[in-house]
């Protein structure tokens, strides 16, 4: 099941596309990048979004929040059956915020379908590690 290396290619292409226009603020763009019922589920308690009006809503309050963001993937593996590829990477997320800079890294799974020749994110999932759960320890203290 792992993808060939167009296929590769080019989910890998959708995930630059969303790291470059996330860091442009170019929502419409990136609204492009997603299947219409997709799934997207963020790092926060109430990140859990449905579709895209609900996507565009979780986009815009990211954005409103920063001043400059920027998204950097590695160890990404992607694998694929058919017209449906999946995919899994570490994450950092940086972020200006007026006189702070915030640094985050965590992992990131997603689903692509691929509609009229072209791959679209269905599903991503975005998460960082429990800070309290030890390395070695499968259950915080």
């Amino acid at each position: 099941m792992k993808a060939d290396e167009v296929t590769r290619a080019a989910v890998m292409e959708v995930m630059e596309d969303y790291a470059r226009l996330y860091s442009k603020g170019d929502i419409e763009g990136i609204l492009k990048l997603f299947d219409p019922d997709a799934a997207v589920i963020g790092t926060g308690e109430d990140e859990w979004r449905t579709g895209l009006d609900e996507l565009r809503e979780q986009v815009e309050r990211d954005l409103s929040q920063v001043d400059s963001v920027s998204l950097e993937y590695s160890d990404a593996r992607v694998l694929s059956l058919g017209d449906v590829s999946w995919m899994r990477c570490r994450f950092t997320g940086r972020a200006g915020m007026g006189e702070s800079d915030l640094s985050l890294s965590g992992r990131m799974t997603g689903v692509f379908v691929k509609n009229d020749g072209r791959w679209m994110i269905a599903q991503s999932h975005f998460s960082i590690a429990y800070g309290e759960q030890e390395e070695g320890e499968s259950w915080p203290d």
